[in-house]
């Protein structure tokens, strides 16, 4: 699989974990996981499936009320 590296600042510092859901240009779930925070910040790298075909992707990061979103290429 291929790495991607996620990195946000400014989150609740309370917070121990985030949630991550990985979706496709249609709206399908292709991953989800459960992220943890460092003193309200995320820096993390997350192995991607294998079997994740080439395409555009969304990631939905939710950090308590704070949701955040972000788009990824994949071409291996």
């Amino acid at each position: 699989g291929e790495n991607l590296r996620l990195s946000l600042v400014g989150i609740d510092p309370e917070l121990a974990t985030v949630g991550l859901d990985i979706m496709d240009l249609l709206g399908k779930r292709v991953m989800s996981a459960t992220l943890p925070m460092n003193e309200g910040e995320l820096d993390t790298g997350l192995s991607l499936s294998g079997d994740l075909p080439n395409g555009v992707y969304i990631a939905h990061i939710t950090a308590g009320n704070a949701i955040v979103f972000g788009r990824f290429t994949l071409a291996r």
